[in-house]
C-alpha cells in the first residue's frame, strides 16, 4: 500500500483566505477630489465623526490613510485603488476643466427695463401705456421692429399681435438664444 492519498478520501481543509470586497471606494474617492478642489471649505459630516470637517481636510486625510495603510498594513482593503481613483479623478477632471474652457466674451451693454402696471391701467384697460421715455438711434432695422412690436405688446398686449408678428418675435427670440450659446 503507498502513502499517497487515495481517491476516496477527502481533500485536506484550506486555511481561509479572505478575498478583497467588490466596492467602489476608489471611485467615489476619485469624485471626492474634485469636490474638494472646486469647494474646499465645504463643510462635510463624516458618519463615524459628529462634527463639521472641511472637504479638503477630509479628502487629504484620507489620502495620508490610504498611502500609509498602503505600506504597513496588508489586509483585504484596496488602499491602491483608493489612490488610484484620486489620481484618475485629478487627471480627468483637469482635463474636462481644460477642454470647456471659452473664450472670455466682451460684457454685452444690457438696457434694463421695469415693466410697471398701474391699478388705473386694469380700470380703463383701453387706455394707452406709456411708451418708453429713451428711444435708442440704431441702424439695426430688426431691432426698430422688436422695439416696435414690443410697444405694441406693452400698450395692448399679446392679444393685439397679428401671427406675422409673434412668428417674427419668435425667431428673433430663437436667433439670440443661438448667439448666446
Amino acid at each position: 500500500m503507498s502513502l499517497s492519498s487515495s481517491p476516496t478520501s477527502p481533500a485536506p481543509p484550506r486555511p481561509f483566505t479572505p478575498a478583497p470586497p467588490p466596492g467602489a471606494a476608489g471611485a467615489v474617492i476619485g469624485v471626492a477630489l474634485p469636490c474638494a478642489m472646486f469647494w474646499p471649505n465645504a463643510e462635510i459630516i463624516a458618519f463615524p465623526i459628529p462634527i463639521p470637517i472641511k472637504a479638503r481636510t477630509l479628502v487629504i486625510g484620507l489620502a495620508l490613510i490610504d498611502l500609509v495603510l498602503a505600506r504597513i498594513a496588508p489586509d483585504v482593503v484596496a488602499h491602491e485603488a483608493h489612490i488610484g481613483g484620486l489620481i484618475f479623478g485629478f487627471i480627468f477632471f483637469r482635463l474636462q476643466s481644460i477642454s470647456r474652457r471659452k473664450p472670455v466674451a466682451q460684457p454685452r451693454q444690457v438696457e434694463r427695463v421695469v415693466m410697471v402696471q398701474s391699478a388705473s391701467r386694469e380700470a380703463d384697460p383701453h387706455s394707452a401705456a406709456p411708451m418708453r421715455p429713451i428711444q435708442r438711434p440704431t441702424n439695426d432695422p430688426v431691432a426698430a421692429e422688436v422695439d416696435r412690436v414690443l410697444d405694441k405688446i406693452s400698450a395692448n398686449g399679446m392679444g393685439s399681435l397679428p401671427p406675422e408678428e409673434r412668428r417674427f418675435l419668435d425667431e428673433v427670440s430663437k436667433r439670440k438664444q443661438r448667439d448666446l450659446n
